[in-house]
């Protein structure tokens, strides 16, 4: 099943249909569906490494062209070195790049009557050769890939994504987080690209306080507060976006530091892939940062919100969703 079917079935489960037949004859030579079942050494495709010049493709790929340029000299210079040397500074970068650059997005979970492929290679042809994006369990696996090709030493956690949640939201989101030990950097630090929401446009270290981040969203991190109403305990770490005079508080992400590896997230993308009360199996969402706000679709409504205004406009009609799509997230399909 192509990419365009597969948004096209969540449209006509409800009455209408998505993509009209001039933008299906348009998807031709689509790259296999990312949404395969389970694969042969399955586990050595989910821990496959990057490359370097795949590393390069991907800087490319989030606009940090002057450090993929730098990536690929250096290995001709000093190929048993780290390339670009693995910082703070740069890991903030890559953060805030990924997330103006790569969408959120449910297309492929919409209708999927099979898991998302998270194999490093498959990803890596979806985020970077087909300039898609994914959900949590795919930006954050893939952004991984590329902090460890990087020289970045990190850890995944499991966490809850607990936006617009009063009760116990079950651990379905993949977190990641890099471990400084040098002289220049100690410390943990939150790195969050895939949540399709208000998250910090920055590395964030894990200490409790508040903070504003580039784009000017302050946030609160807090730990050892229990909450057993909504499933924390005195062990977790829990994100919240500080409202505004006129916003309230929204409780972002709360997570413990107990460390998965690439096998541990197989059963859980496999239930948010198949399972018929996903949320992301039922609903097309996609969402992206902008340095002002972001620009969202859930269903048939579009949003851009900015500082100073929200823009809302139906796009229903199948050639206006199909325009949002490319002109709002760079994705064609």
């Amino acid at each position: 099943m192509t990419d365009a079917e597969l948004v096209s079935d969540l449209f006509e489960s409800q009455g209408r249909e998505l993509l009209d037949a001039q933008t299906n004859d348009k998807v031709e030579n689509v790259a296999q569906p990312d949404s395969q079942g389970p694969q042969p050494n399955e586990q050595v495709a989910l821990n496959e490494a990057l490359t370097y010049e795949q590393a390069a493709l991907y800087l490319e790929r989030i606009g940090m062209a002057d450090e993929a340029i730098l990536l690929r000299e250096n290995l001709v210079t000093t190929p048993h070195a780290w390339p670009l040397s693995p910082s703070l500074e740069l890991l903030n970068k890559l953060v805030m790049a990924h997330l103006v650059s790569v969408p959120f997005e449910s297309i492929d979970l919409v209708g999927s009557k099979h898991p998302i492929n998270l194999g490093t290679q498959q990803l890596f042809n979806k985020i970077v050769s087909r300039r898609r994006g994914g959900y949590c369990f795919e930006l954050n696996k893939s952004f991984n890939s590329l902090l460890k090709a990087l020289g970045f030493t990190t850890r995944s956690f499991l966490g809850r994504a607990m936006l617009g949640y009063t009760g116990i939201k079950p651990r379905l989101h993949r977190v990641n987080v890099v471990d400084f030990s040098g002289e220049d950097c100690q410390g943990t630090y939150l790195v969050e690209v895939g949540y399709g929401g208000p998250v910090p446009a920055m590395a964030v270290l894990l200490c409790s306080g508040s903070f504003t981040d580039p784009f000017g969203v302050r946030f609160r991190l807090t730990y050892g507060q229990s909450d057993p109403q909504i499933g924390i305990t005195d062990q977790t770490w829990l994100l919240t976006r500080i409202g505004s005079d006129d916003q309230d508080d929204l409780t972002v992400l709360s997570f413990e530091e107990m460390q998965q590896f690439e096998v541990d997230f197989i059963a859980i993308n496999y239930y948010c892939s198949t399972a018929p009360d996903a949320y992301f199996r039922k609903n097309l969402v996609v969402n992206l940062s902008r340095t002002d706000g972001y620009v969202s679709i859930t269903n048939d409504k579009l949003k851009l919100v900015s500082t100073d205004k929200t823009i809302e406009q139906d796009i229903s009609d199948a050639r206006l969703r199909t325009e949002a799509l490319k002109n709002y997230f760079g994705i064609v399909l």
